[in-house]
């Protein structure tokens, strides 16, 4: 049997507020989304098209969401205006946003997890777990939405079903903290002694900890206002958000790509798969001041020995370890070295 609570003038703003502004930010999110994915169908049509299905469900599950949103606060605010007590309540359309987040949690989830995969050389130990982590998220997603159907109220979700929310909420941070600890790890114990290759890692380093930060702060913060103020709805209002946060951490990962890899050859530009032996700099002492000079004038008469040394060249391949082969442009260190070559030619002075 539902419950009827009145909500005192004073908690308006931390209810009906905070779905209204989360609601805003989620539409604003929403259309970044949209702007992420139009991009995307831009900028790499050559990507293959299970890729691009990809993009289409989370871009298709994102707007639903933000539909549903929608739909939650015309019934708060125009169907059941100026009834303060329906804050209680639960519309039906309400529960089923918790499960879309879920989906598309999830969905960005098993995309990280199977970049993990490929970095640590399909390490099932790692990935494995964190997989599991993420599906008993959406599990306790869809225990949360029946509960939230079955009582249609939060005094009594909270009071029946609100441990199953902490542990969806819980997990969600938890594996957004262990894909980026991995990730991140691995990424690190890539290094080499080139200091080129290493601004690269330091780069995908960079975007890696930022979408990882983003979407674990969207959840904690959803977390601590639960665990603080379950009567408020300001953790709804946060909830809101945290899908979209998600949708775009991947668009994210696939869109810089191509930046990715241009700041890679702006970075090196002498590395390339057709490198030239680089000449060692050779000087001539009666033409400047290097007191390094490895060659002195020649005199008329005498042989000379002219050295030459074929400089290390570094490659960066496609990744098969930190994405997808279809992912093309997120390198990953991948050293083909040349072993210097030295050639010692005598050539004698022209007779006079």
């Amino acid at each position: 049997m539902s419950q009827t609570v009145h909500v005192p003038l004073n908690k308006i703003e931390s209810t009906y507020g905070a779905l209204l502004i989360g609601g805003f930010i989620g539409i604003a999110f929403s259309g970044i989304v949209t702007a992420q994915t139009f991009l995307y169908f831009a900028m790499y049509r050559a990507d293959p098209t299970r890729l691009k299905l990809l993009v289409s469900f989370v871009w298709t599950l994102d707007l639903f969401h933000t539909t549903l949103v929608c739909a939650s606060i015309w019934t708060y605010f125009v169907l059941h205006f100026g009834d303060g007590d329906y804050i209680n309540f639960i519309p039906r359309v309400l529960p089923v946003t918790v499960i879309l987040t879920a989906c598309l949690t999830f969905t960005v989830h098993m995309f990280f997890v199977h970049r993990i995969y490929r970095l640590t050389k399909h390490n099932l130990f790692i990935c494995v777990p964190i997989a599991v982590l993420a599906f008993l998220r959406v599990c306790s997603a869809c225990v949360s939405s029946s509960g939230m159907l079955t009582l249609q109220t939060f005094s009594g979700f909270i009071e029946h079903f609100g441990w199953v929310f902490t542990v969806g909420l819980s997990l969600s941070s938890t594996v957004d903290v262990l894909i980026t600890t991995t990730l991140c790890y691995n990424l690190e114990t890539s290094r080499t002694g080139s200091s080129s290759l290493n601004r690269v890692i330091n780069l995908l380093m960079l975007y890696t900890f930022e979408n990882g930060l983003i979407t674990c702060i969207g959840a904690v913060m959803s977390l601590i206002f639960w665990l603080t103020a379950p009567r408020d709805l300001v953790f709804f209002g946060i909830h809101f958000v945290i899908s979209k946060l998600y949708a775009n951490s991947l668009l994210v990962a696939l869109n810089t790509r191509r930046q990715i890899r241009r700041g890679k050859w702006s970075m090196t530009s002498c590395t390339s798969t057709n490198a030239l032996p680089v000449l060692t700099p050779i000087n001539f002492s009666g033409r400047g001041n290097n007191r390094n000079s490895s060659m002195q004038v020649p005199q008329m008469g005498k042989p000379v020995q002219l050295q030459i040394s074929v400089a290390k060249t570094v490659e960066f391949e496609k990744t098969e370890v930190y994405a997808d082969t279809e992912l093309e442009g997120i390198s990953s260190p991948s050293t083909a070295v040349q072993k210097p070559e030295v050639e010692d030619l005598e050539r004698s002075s022209p007779k006079e």
